[in-house]
């Protein structure tokens, strides 16, 4: 072990490990530079009495966090839903869909749903939302696939209907796949998210 700063050797020291659920959340250290067996049983078994409260208390707190996530999580869906149901056209349910996910992800740089033609091989373009690198004001991409081909890709998205992430190597990603680029848009993305359109057993576009 290392030493912090000017602190001297510990002649004398007590390491108590604390818990979050299952996994290892850290460690109470008491030392003394003084005395060697400066401590008792009774020091041991009062620092780990405080380092389960300090355990339960980072639980507590990581339980409250996901909680407090999965509500927030609820709650979107529920609006969406809501909204849904009062919807009757195809494009105002798109449009309220795309500004949920806006509201979820207000930092990102490009939003686009659309839906692919598997007979004629075509993308149908339904909500599109790219952010100017330089002004930060969006810009509507709606039409930026509209009938445009698309690429083997995917029909394998299709086929998987995975989820997909790719946080780095986005532009590679795009070249090795052979995926459309917009320029000052997605040729400057580093992080994108695939997430299919299923109804029944087909997948019918991504998001």
């Amino acid at each position: 072990s290392s030493l912090i700063g000017g602190e001297e050797m510990p002649k004398s020291a007590i390491y108590v490990p604390m818990f979050v659920g299952e996994e290892p959340g850290g460690v109470v250290y008491v030392g003394n530079v003084d005395l060697q067996h400066a401590f008792t049983e009774s020091d041991v078994r009062l620092l780990q009495t405080l380092a389960s409260s300090i355990s339960a208390a980072l639980e507590n707190a990581r339980l409250f966090d996901e909680t407090q996530q999965r509500n927030a999580e609820l709650a979107m869906i529920n609006s969406v839903q809501l909204g849904l149901v009062e919807k009757i056209d195809m494009r105002s349910i798109y449009q309220l869909v795309g500004r949920k996910i806006l509201d979820i992800f207000p930092d990102t740089h490009g939003i686009l749903i659309f839906s692919i033609d598997a007979e004629q091989k075509i993308f149908h373009g339904h909500y599109g939302l790219g952010r100017d690198n330089h002004t930060s004001e969006f810009f509507d991409m709606t039409d930026a696939y509209a009938g445009k081909p698309y690429e083997a890709f995917h029909d394998r998205m299709a086929t998987s209907r995975e989820v997909l992430v790719v946080n780095e190597d986005v532009q590679s990603f795009h070249e090795m796949n052979r995926l459309m680029i917009i320029p000052g848009i997605s040729d400057t993305f580093r992080s994108m998210l695939y997430v299919p359109l299923i109804v029944g057993d087909r997948v019918i576009g991504h998001m």
